[in-house]
């Protein structure tokens, strides 16, 4: 089975409950180690799918019998690994509607740490349609773009196609008008859990004022757990009310404290976790959630 990196986490949920019981049985006598690998769910590979390793101590028959018995319970809780998904434009419009901000729209399907290419331009026309009264929050890759608005300069008023560089057939490039904010060399550190410490490079980096839509473009993509992806460019995600990241879940542990909501996109992409979606062709089948009469062999 594979299963999506947003539930993959083990802080909650299913995932924590089988790295709880991982733990459990690495404290038995003989047993020495026991790990749980949700694998990464987007490699069109043969073998790929979720898997366990248990080591004992000079007991093959011990870690066959636990190894099994931890596979059982990672299959038999497949289906709760489904992802909770918000229609894009509908989420746009209940965020901007609400009270209480800032809400976070997570477009994971679009992660550069899944290994998307960030250019994306499926949830940045849905918020310019939506032609928010209120500040948002947003960013996207393209080389061309950032220098483009690097050589108008700051404070120019500029017309600039942005998104869709990497050649995705999932969304095409989008032309918008907006005023150049701000210039940046795109170095930040992390200051959130996860990496704190660590210096980002983002390469060239501007901010591009679109009415209330500040867009972040950059000539690379980064990891997207960190609020400093915004703030190191004067932007504050708490005084905004939708903030756009590109993660599955580890931005949760950073933005979560701040935001008013936080919502999963039901948006195209090449890392979506609506897995059923993407076209697969190498993986062995029958494989879980492709295959919904998928068996764990041992039920065979």
């Amino acid at each position: 089975m594979l299963l999506p990196g947003e539930t993959a986490v083990t802080t909650r949920g299913a995932y924590a409950e089988i790295m709880a019981q991982a733990e459990t049985l690495a404290g038995q006598e003989g047993v020495l180690d026991v790990s749980a690998f949700s694998v990464q769910p987007w490699l069109d590979v043969y073998d790929v799918g979720c898997s366990v390793l248990v080591v004992a101590n000079g007991d093959p028959a011990l870690a066959e019998q636990q190894a099994a018995q931890l596979a059982r319970e990672f299959w038999q809780r497949r289906r709760r690994f489904e992802v909770d998904l918000a229609p894009t434009r509908q989420a746009i419009a209940q965020a901007l509607a609400g009270d209480a901000h800032p809400v976070v729209l997570a477009d994971s399907a679009d992660a550069p740490s899944s290994g998307a290419p960030g250019d994306s331009t499926i949830v940045l026309k849905a918020l310019l349609d939506a032609a928010p009264r209120r500040d948002c929050l947003h960013n996207i890759v393209d080389p061309t773009a950032v220098r483009a608005m690097a050589a108008a300069g700051a404070g120019s008023e500029i017309a600039v196609t942005v998104g869709g560089s990497s050649g995705s057939a999932l969304y095409q490039p989008l032309t918008v008008s907006g005023r150049v904010r701000l210039m940046s060399d795109g170095e930040f550190a992390q200051k959130e859990p996860g990496f704190r410490g660590r210096v980002l490079h983002r390469g060239l980096t501007s901010v591009l004022q679109i009415g209330h839509v500040y867009l972040v473009v950059m000539e690379r993509p980064v990891l997207q757990w960190d609020p400093e992806l915004y703030r190191s460019v004067g932007l504050e995600p708490r005084d905004s009310w939708i903030t756009v990241v590109k993660s599955p879940a580890a931005f949760r542990a950073a933005y979560e404290p701040l935001a008013a909501e936080v919502h999963i996109l039901d948006a195209p992409g090449v890392c979506s976790p609506n897995l059923r979606a993407l076209p697969f062709r190498r993986v062995r089948r029958p494989l879980y959630p492709l295959d919904e009469d998928a068996h764990w062999p041992e039920q065979a």
